[in-house]
């Protein structure tokens, strides 16, 4: 469903609803409607509003089975359909915003040998398994990726400028030379020192 536009998700919502509408007694209608929410909320649910969405669902299968006309039931199914779309969809639109705020923290952040996730997700305000979800979905790269290739992009540039590979390491946020110069020929292909005569001659 996350997958669909908005007036595509409905469109099918509905069609799901009319099926279960037609051809059932009322019963069973009511029956497929709890498995519908059930279904549903399972779909909407993530780390930032599963407590939210979990009360909600326990209170709408209650009202659900209360019902005692169809023609209610039908109306007041309707209306929480609607509302069900209205988390999937303005969640969508929020992991975007939260992902823009991460990658402002952690750009300025770049430099520090260890900027876990948890600090990062800490700053967007959302939880650690949360912002790792949301991250490579709207980034394709993996946290650790992005922080990685930000720091070698970040060396290109101060080894163009002739500076020593040590000084690099250390200002792109990796604990020693060493590893600098793995993570560096890994990413580019050739090493720190080779990146830097190709560039300054």
């Amino acid at each position: 469903m996350r997958e669909r536009n908005e007036p595509e998700a409905k469109r099918v919502l509905n069609e799901i609803l009319g099926r279960i509408m037609l051809g059932s007694g009322f019963e069973t209608m009511k029956a497929r409607i709890v498995e519908l929410i059930v279904v549903i909320s399972r779909a909407v649910a993530d780390p930032n509003n599963a407590e939210q969405v979990l009360e909600d669902n326990q209170k709408l299968i209650e009202n659900a089975l209360a019902f005692e006309d169809m023609g209610d039931l039908c109306e007041w199914m309707t209306a929480v359909l609607e509302r069900y779309l209205g988390y999937i969809f303005i969640t969508e639109q929020n992991a975007s915003r939260i992902v823009r705020k991460a990658l402002a923290y952690m750009d300025g952040r770049f430099a520090s040998p260890a900027l876990p996730l948890a600090e990062v997700a800490h700053a967007a305000g959302v939880s650690r398994e949360y912002l790792s979800r949301i991250f490579k979905r709207e980034t394709g790269q993996s946290f650790g990726a992005y922080m990685t290739k930000q720091r070698v992009d970040h060396a290109k540039k101060m080894l163009s400028a002739a500076a020593d590979s040590g000084d690099v390491a250390l200002a792109c946020g990796f604990s020693d030379t060493s590893y600098f110069c793995k993570v560096f020929k890994k990413n580019t292909g050739v090493t720190p020192g080779a990146w830097r005569n190709l560039r300054v001659r």
